[in-house]
């Protein structure tokens, strides 16, 4: 299905345009001023307010935290006797492996062919764990999720709402939590040398990795800021110690859990 090249000049799907396709201009998937997602097609989607599931969503940028915290709500979320099921970006068994191939031979693609296979990726994500663990009930986790294709994908050129239209069959959140972290901070958090879609190299930033990381951080974290606003998003402070953090997080939780279930949490 594509070429590998260690040159990273290997030009993919030619025939694919780099404009999105011309529509009449419609409403974001994901305003939180709607209470379902009206621009959803999937059948299988219960609406937030009477499905018996809730979907927490952690996001930010790499070094944030967001996946230790997410750990944590699980044993927490575990022990006080919820079903959880927990969810990570890039897990599909199909689109995984051309991704990761993708990225490891520094295959050049269009913006948006990169950003379908990840919409193809989150779509079996969906299809296989979270719209069966909402329907059953449990507490589903999501390790990144909308917001992630949403910061990156407009990081790298794309329009927010044909990105936004590309994920209107994802489930509404429940609690959306984000952690906010500087792009100083994210990079003195690397344990490893930025990769090459890692570090927006595709988009030729920087011929040094570690200065096009930060680039390309920059404007993902300035897009993760824009949404807070627009998408209700729960802002944590990520550089601060994690027994500051996990309190104020079980906070928020605990108050949903209350009003939802009428459960009071054991902290």
């Amino acid at each position: 299905m594509f070429e590998s090249s260690s040159s990273a000049t290997t030009i993919l799907f030619n025939n694919v345009s780099n404009q999105p396709p011309k529509s009449q201009k419609t409403s974001s998937a994901f305003s939180i001023e709607q209470d379902t997602w009206s621009l959803s097609a999937s059948r299988e989607i219960i609406p937030r307010e009477i499905r018996d599931g809730s979907l927490f969503v952690v996001e930010g940028v790499d070094g944030s935290g967001k996946s230790t915290q997410m750990q944590m709500m699980h044993d927490w979320l575990a022990s006080n006797g919820f079903a959880v099921e927990m969810t990570t970006w890039t897990s599909s068994e199909t689109i995984r492996p051309l991704i990761k191939a993708i990225k490891k031979e520094h295959v050049l693609v269009s913006p948006y062919v990169f950003s379908l296979l990840y919409v193809a990726d989150f779509a079996e994500r969906c299809a296989k764990t979270i719209h069966g663990a909402l329907k059953a009930g449990k507490i589903v986790l999501a390790d990144r999720y909308v917001y992630t294709a949403l910061s990156r994908d407009v990081a790298r050129g794309l329009s927010h709402d044909w990105v936004a239209q590309a994920y209107r069959f994802a489930p509404q959140p429940d609690i959306a939590m984000y952690f906010r972290v500087s792009p100083e901070v994210a990079i003195s958090r690397k344990d490893n040398f930025p990769k090459f879609y890692e570090a927006g190299m595709d988009l030729g930033l920087s011929d040094n990795p570690m200065d096009a990381f930060k680039i390309f951080q920059t404007r993902v974290i300035e897009e993760y800021e824009k949404m807070i606003g627009k998408y209700n998003l729960n802002v944590f402070n990520g550089e601060d110690r994690l027994y500051n953090t996990f309190p104020k997080v079980r906070t928020v939780i605990a108050e949903f859990i209350k009003k939802k279930y009428d459960i009071e949490m054991m902290q």
